[in-house]
């Protein structure tokens, strides 16, 4: 899947992060040791695969706690930040137990893995009590996991009613969950992409200038949702919230205005 992405490419360079031992030894002219600071080693494995000629870096799995990976790296001068994509071989713990600090410097790379990789490792974090199974979205078959804290808040949140508050987040935004737990096609990952939703559900998106809905609104409401939708463009966070109300970001004298003139230009 890293080749069909990047394409071919014949000038690769593979970097250790994380293995089970350390070597001390001069380095040849294809083989460099790194010796100037100390590095550290655990049972597992991962390694930085360099892809020059497209200018890709890959991240071939995490090791297994994510100590050693942030260390070594840091030491051997690699800024994780940097990954095009991560790939996990298989999900045994030695392999992909340090995803989640992979992730969390990485928040930019594509994630490659095969179905059901990550069992393992939810399995055994779930047998160690740091998360918890069960099933939290309806309508998704297969097991699912959940902080234990979230478990809680899932709950306060089903039993109170809606707010019909507008939530506008970026296409790069973790909540951008459109085509993947809520209905509707899939909004790129890109910041300039806008999603906005209403209790937890996707209304409208905005992609290449275009704005789309999700549901069916009337003409007052979906106006409302149009402007809530597009006077975050352009602001400095990544999500705005707009309280629910006769009309959100106007003020009457424009709302009857707009209801004079429906197809008047947005401000």
């Amino acid at each position: 899947m890293v080749i069909e992405r990047f394409g071919e490419t014949h000038d690769i360079a593979i970097t250790i992060l994380v293995d089970n031992r350390t070597d001390i030894a001069k380095s040849t002219d294809t083989v460099k040791y790194f010796v100037d600071k100390p590095l550290l080693a655990e049972h597992g494995f991962a390694a930085l695969v360099e892809l020059k000629a497209v200018g890709k870096r890959v991240l071939l799995d995490t090791g297994t706690t994510g100590i050693p990976l942030r260390h070594n790296a840091q030491n051997m001068g690699i800024d994780l930040r940097s990954l095009n994509a991560i790939v996990l071989s298989h999900g045994h713990y030695d392999h992909a137990g340090g995803l989640a600090c992979a992730l969390e410097r990485a928040r930019a790379a594509r994630l490659f893995l095969y179905p059901g990789a990550l069992r393992p490792l939810y399995r055994r974090l779930e047998a160690r009590g740091e998360i918890r199974g069960g099933r939290f979205v309806a309508g998704f078959s297969g097991e699912q996991y959940a902080l234990p804290d979230a478990v809680a808040t899932l709950r306060d949140i089903r039993r109170k009613d809606p707010s019909g508050e507008w939530i506008s987040v970026s296409g790069a935004d973790p909540l951008n969950l459109i085509g993947i737990v809520t209905p509707g096609p899939r909004l790129p990952a890109l910041t300039g992409h806008r999603l906005l939703l209403r209790d937890g559900l996707p209304i409208a998106t905005l992609a290449g200038g275009d704005v789309r809905f999700h549901a069916s609104l009337d003409p007052e409401t979906e106006w409302q949702a149009r402007k809530a939708l597009l006077r975050s463009v352009g602001s400095a966070s990544g999500s705005t919230r707009y309280a629910k109300g006769p009309a959100v970001g106007t003020t009457d004298t424009d709302q009857d205005s707009w209801a004079r003139h429906p197809d008047r230009p947005l401000n």
